[in-house]
């Protein structure tokens, strides 16, 4: 069963009545764990979508900047500046590919609400693709 928690997890278990077994990583570990945590977290959301772990998966990311020698301000400093420079993702642009290019990596996924199967369009759209 063992993963990192939050910090109170310890005190809740034990207010219910359980007596945790915990132990504190060293760095390594630690930052090796918190990359499973993120993981963990990211499939939460991607299962549920709430804010809930949205916000899960937030605390995890400033936990990792942190324990990588980072702020937090940092990071939200280095964020505004590429969203300054590159943009955000407000516009919902989807890159298909540049004219004149061979975009051999493309795949055609009709309806885009189920990505994970080729739609019957395919080869038209491959052949199209080998075109530009």
């Amino acid at each position: 069963m063992g993963k990192l928690v939050r910090d109170k997890i310890p005190q809740i278990i034990t207010d219910a009545g359980k007596k945790p077994i915990t132990e504190i990583l060293d760095q390594e570990r630690y930052l090796e764990e918190l990359d499973k945590k993120l993981e963990e977290e990211l499939a939460e959301y991607q299962a549920d979508k709430s804010i809930e772990e949205m916000a899960d998966v937030l605390e995890v990311l400033f936990a990792i900047c942190e324990a990588r020698g980072y702020s937090v301000d940092e990071l939200m400093k280095v964020r505004e500046e590429k969203c300054e420079k590159r943009g955000g993702f407000k516009e919902r642009v989807y890159l298909v590919g540049c004219e004149g290019e061979r975009n051999q990596g493309l795949k055609c996924y009709g309806n885009y609400a189920d990505a994970s199967k080729e739609c019957s369009k395919y080869k038209e759209c491959r052949e199209k693709n080998e075109k530009l």
